[in-house]
């Protein structure tokens, strides 16, 4: 008795939810649709920004003043093209310092160095050692031999002898190392040298590649240092910069197709497609990094413009579509057969932001009620 109280139970709120969907139906006007064939794209969104292909930031080689600027933002560049000149009063005293350093580095690099002579010394010393204790320890072999030591006297010579081959490789280690370092450290001083007595051009800066001057940071007259920069400069080429989130980095892949939009041109999108992808995942975001190349000139260049992105991950040229607002939890719809709302479930495969693909279940004929 208790089963056919449950299967009653269930058959009377399943007509109370029809009665109810139907008594919702005749109070507002019933919007009916049919299923539509037409071409479905599945996309991923990214945010991103514009940005140059190719970017660096212009530092000076010597510390000074900027003097004179031969380019203003937005300017057009050459590679090798002098973009600005640093200059300063310390330049003598700077070439003179360096020459200071020079001259003790070669001298420290020299036979006659006195660090280099006193190992020289010590080496010469520990080899006449050596060859002292080695004879000594084949003397003490063949007593030992004979019997004519003990043990531990023959094993102290053999250790004393070890003791001083040891030394003397240490010591030749140490002069090898000391003559190394001493070379390295002059060719270090003579190139510091050579930079500091070419004055004349060393606080001309030049573009690396032909590109644009996007922002300069210093004014003529501002005092300038090698560790800030004095310009923004790039590659004319812009990319799109693109934030995809974790969860859709299996689907993108280098090559695919991406529609492009910016707030600054609406009602027009720009085609691309994936450059790169990078493996690396920013974990404060939870999002990845990747680049889009435009397969057009865009009409304008902004460095950092904001953008949005959808990636195509799939296209369907004739799909079978219904709208988004008939789709019910569970991937079910409401359809009118013999003049009565009935729910029947479907397959649905690719979908957008206003339509759904269906792959089971519905066709062209389909009076689809709207649930609104």
């Amino acid at each position: 008795m208790k089963n056919r109280k449950i299967k009653i139970g269930i058959l009377a709120v399943t007509v109370v939810a029809a009665a109810a969907f139907l008594a919702v139906a005749c109070k507002k006007e019933t919007q009916f649709a049919t299923p539509q064939v037409r071409p479905l794209t599945e996309a991923v969104y990214a945010s991103g920004n514009l940005y140059p292909d190719e970017e660096y930031k212009v530092f000076a080689n010597v510390n000074g003043y900027l003097t004179k600027a031969y380019v203003e933002e937005g300017d057009s560049v050459a590679k090798n093209m002098p973009l600005f000149l640093v200059s300063g009063p310390n330049r003598e005293v700077d070439e003179r310092a360096a020459l200071a350093i020079y001259d003790i580095s070669r001298e420290n690099a020299s036979r006659n160095a006195p660090a280099l002579q006193e190992l020289e010394n010590r080496l010469q010393t520990a080899l006449l050692k050596t060859k002292n204790d080695s004879l000594q320890a084949q003397r003490y072999d063949n007593l030992y031999e004979s019997k004519a030591v003990s043990k531990s006297e023959w094993e102290r010579i053999k250790l004393q002898y070890e003791v001083s081959r040891n030394e003397a490789k240490q010591l030749k280690a140490q002069i090898r190392n000391r003559k190394n370092s001493a070379n390295i450290e002059l060719q270090q001083a003579q190139s510091q040298y050579l930079r500091a007595r070419n004055t004349q051009n060393d606080g001309l800066l030049y573009s690396f590649l032909d590109g644009r001057i996007y922002e300069i940071y210093k004014q003529t007259g501002d005092a300038v240092h090698t560790n800030e920069p004095i310009a923004l400069a790039g590659s004319r080429r812009l990319i799109a910069r693109l934030s995809i989130d974790e969860g859709d980095y299996s689907k993108v892949k280098k090559g695919q197709k991406v529609l492009i939009a910016f707030d600054a041109v609406p009602d027009k999108t720009f085609p691309a497609h994936l450059h790169k992808i990078y493996p690396k995942l920013n974990r404060v975001e939870q999002s990845f990094r990747a680049d889009a190349v435009f397969d057009e000139r865009l009409p304008m260049e902004i460095y950092g413009l904001n953008l949005e992105a959808n990636i195509v991950i799939k296209e369907t040229p004739q799909a079978l579509t219904i709208p988004r607002t008939a789709l019910l939890q569970g991937d079910s719809v409401w359809v009118e057969k013999d003049g009565k709302a009935t729910k029947i479930g479907i397959r649905t495969g690719l979908a957008d932001r206003n339509n759904v693909e269906v792959l089971e279940g519905l066709d062209v004929h389909t009076k689809l009620i709207i649930n609104n």
